[in-house]
């Protein structure tokens, strides 16, 4: 979730995010998201989801126009995401 907040934020790095998002989804798919002798992670099969994975994208979204106001990310100024 880490790297796709970064990669979001950053603009401009669409097939990254994509790729992280399709990662995400992956792991929860296989069963590979958990290491022998990690804790469940609350919420993980949710956000690997369509509504989670829409919820991920959309708070970066939200919090780089606040921070931005509304001019879009310090890497590329007055680019937003198309999604």
């Amino acid at each position: 979730m880490v790297a796709v907040a970064c990669l979001r934020a950053q603009t401009g790095v669409g097939p990254q995010v994509t790729s992280h998002i399709f990662g995400l989804r992956k792991a929860y798919e296989d069963g590979s998201y958990k290491a022998e002798g990690e804790d469940e992670v609350k919420g993980g099969e949710w956000l690997a989801s369509d509504e989670g994975n829409m919820w991920i994208l959309k708070s970066v979204d939200a919090i780089v126009e606040a921070i931005g106001s509304g001019m879009g990310t310090t890497f590329a100024p007055g680019i937003r995401p198309k999604l």
